[in-house]
């Protein structure tokens, strides 16, 4: 029984990522220093000045990143494995968001972004710098349902994930400046 709840884990994580993969503009092989390597997708949308990035971990956890320019807002939605320890109430992936505030400074517009291609789409590619993580306290947790004047995007894209939307104190400060 174990066995097959792992394939069909691995079947379900695999298909989630393929169809993810579907509408991408630019797909890019990295290689990390450990040797390993991750596809990763981009995608860039100028009518709604978006952009997303997508991969797969090494442990089976599907990172998404998607940018709201128009908003400031940066979302990270990941799903994380279904694992056997947490019983077998839970058969699919949790799914968590982490809202937070940019500067448009900070990432590649959506407009350049559209742009991007490559000659060799199956090249190995390796970072030029490799950039230490940042970490990020979300001490709050967002009402999906009232996300919508932060960011229209922030229900559909979490929706997935209800109960887990987290957020910075900090930056619910800031946007509840910009509503009044």
């Amino acid at each position: 029984m174990a066995k097959s709840l792992s394939e069909l884990k691995q079947a379900y994580i695999l298909t989630l990522f393929l169809l993810s993969l579907c509408s991408c503009q630019l797909v890019v092989n990295v290689k990390d220093g450990g040797g390993d390597v991750t596809v990763e997708s981009f995608l860039g949308n100028t009518t709604s000045d978006i952009v997303q990035l997508q991969f797969l971990n090494k442990d089976g956890t599907h990172v998404t990143q998607f940018i709201d320019f128009k908003t400031e807002t940066q979302i990270f939605k990941t799903y994380i494995p279904w694992e056997e320890e947490q019983g077998f109430g839970q058969s699919k992936p949790q799914a968590l968001c982490f809202v937070s505030r940019f500067t448009k400074n900070e990432f590649i517009s959506s407009d350049a972004m559209s742009k991007l291609r490559q000659k060799n789409p199956s090249a190995i590619r390796t970072p030029e710098e490799e950039k230490t993580p940042e970490s990020h306290l979300m001490d709050a947790n967002l009402i999906l349902e009232k996300s919508n004047t932060i960011s229209p995007k922030i229900f559909n894209f979490c929706r997935d994930a209800r109960d887990t939307v987290f957020t910075k104190e900090i930056d619910i400060k800031i946007w509840s400046k910009f509503m009044d």
